[in-house]
């Protein structure tokens, strides 16, 4: 079905409440970082782009008031989403800084959800995506970016080599985002319990107030960290394996294993930064795909809902203990589809007048951290690839790398995001810089990691493989392994 059958879109629930928790300081924008290796052809990387938008046309669209339906979504032919590209060989003395003419914030009523940078040399280049979460969350974007990818090695694939394939994608199915099918109510009986359960974690959103990370307010003059605010470590596949191998032994997933360190590592944090008392909450949110059979197809979009996980830390800790009560809540989430619960109770929000305001408020502390794991990189896109050591391959171009983070909000002061690629865990922060300096944010992201490989156990020696480098980025931007 063309994209004209399609649009307007009237925006659904839970892209309004994305919208309307934006804020000039706090953009709800998310950052996408690739580092490729290859030389990334101009012509064909901007015409790459212009085909992956067809199949993605949230993401060239912009909100806009149509009548009776509303806010809606509109594609915007005349506004494309800006690519600033820097060919390192003719502007070697160019700060690595990326370019924001127009600042961090992203106003969708006059510009689209996707801002592009590229900073080329003829042996590697590093693409900047940033993101509106009102028009994609991360599974979508790495949809979009795959087949971006695939437009890309389509045309630049030497004779005889294999040729990237393009997934499925159907326009139309851009109806059914919002549609987050029902809940779990196979009989009166469970619909009681689901809804007392429900009503349940309800109250202990509200009546169980977190506690935020323990940080010092920055004036503008004092930020250090610059856009994008993206730390990175990674774990090898050792150790990565390791951590897979620790969690099926005592029969939990890894997230699970991600959440116990998280708690851990924000427990320690504050009681040595802040005025610590055992009954003082700390609080994870996270974000749970709300996809379904139904939305087989379906081009970027957000689809989400979230969850948080609260838990009260005393002087005492039963590590192992904690590890199978975190098991046993998220795995009544997954169940019980109680994110169902959260994008249900936002739609009913979105009826009342100013309910979403309020829920949106930056007086209150929703959660100490965001947590987010989008799995393995490379199967979430829907198109296929060749690969090189576990790498994908797009025509003259190995992708080497893939870090993101969530976005933060007032009194959320981190967003971390977990995944893998080739082998390797991901984590990535993306920290408040109104508030983390440089030093602290990399140490919160060290004290995490360093947890992790602790549970790991130790690591085996890797052959490292030289590779031709960038020139130097900014602080912000390196990637650091401990």
């Amino acid at each position: 079905m063309n994209e004209k059958n399609v649009f307007p879109l009237p925006l659904v629930a839970w892209e309004h409440y994305m919208w309307k928790d934006d804020r000039t300081r706090y953009p709800m924008t998310f950052v996408i970082r690739l580092e490729v290796s290859g030389e990334l052809q101009r012509v064909v990387f901007l015409d790459a782009m212009k085909k992956s938008l067809e199949r993605h046309p949230l993401l060239k669209s912009r909100i806009v008031r149509d009548g009776w339906r509303g806010w809606c979504w509109l594609p915007s032919e005349a506004d494309e989403p800006p690519v600033d590209w820097t060919d390192a060989e003719t502007n070697s003395e160019v700060d690595a800084r990326l370019r924001l003419p127009l600042g961090e914030y992203i106003d969708l009523t006059r510009e689209v959800g996707l801002r592009v940078w590229v900073h080329s040399t003829c042996k590697r280049a590093r693409l900047t995506f940033q993101f509106h979460h009102a028009a994609t969350d991360g599974l979508g974007a790495i949809q979009f970016l795959g087949d971006l990818l695939a437009a890309y090695g389509q045309v630049t694939v030497l004779p005889g080599e294999e040729t990237p394939e393009f997934g499925t994608l159907e326009i139309a199915r851009l109806r059914t985002r919002g549609d987050h099918g029902s809940g779990r109510f196979d009989s009166r009986r469970q619909r009681f319990a689901d809804l007392k359960l429900f009503a349940e974690e309800a109250w202990h959103l509200f009546a169980r107030q977190p506690k935020p990370l323990a940080v010092r307010m920055h004036s503008d003059d004092q930020r250090d960290i610059e856009f994008p605010a993206l730390l990175t470590r990674r774990l090898n596949r050792h150790e990565a394996t390791r951590l897979r191998e620790f969690a099926s032994k005592r029969g939990v997933s890894p997230n699970d294993l991600y959440l116990r360190e998280m708690f851990l590592t924000l427990h320690d944090w504050n009681r040595e930064r802040s005025t610590w008392h055992p009954k003082h909450w700390l609080r994870i949110g996270m974000p749970v795909s709300m996809r379904t059979e139904q939305h087989d197809g379906l081009p970027a979009a957000n689809v989400l809902s979230m969850f948080f996980v609260a838990r009260q830390l005393g002087k005492r800790i039963d590590v192992d203990a904690l590890l199978k009560d975190l098991h046993q809540q998220t795995d009544r989430i997954v169940n019980c589809r109680l994110g169902w619960y959260c994008a249900t109770g936002v739609r009913w929000a979105a009826r009342i007048p100013g309910a979403l305001s309020f829920s949106v408020s930056e007086r209150h502390c929703l959660a100490t951290v965001i947590l987010a794991n989008v799995g393995d990189i490379r199967r979430q896109m829907s198109a296929r690839f060749p690969l090189q050591r576990g790498k994908i391959v797009a025509g003259n171009i190995v992708l080497e790398s893939f870090d993101g983070a969530a976005p933060v909000r007032p009194h959320t002061h981190a967003g971390v995001s977990l995944g893998t690629y080739a082998g390797e865990l991901i984590v990535n922060l993306h920290p408040d810089v109104w508030h983390l300096s440089q030093a602290d944010a990399n140490e919160l992201l060290d004290r995490f990691v360093n947890r992790l490989r602790a549970v790991a156990g130790p690591s085996r020696t890797e052959q490292v493989v030289p590779t031709q480098q960038l020139p130097p980025q900014s602080q912000s931007q390196s990637q650091q392994t401990p």
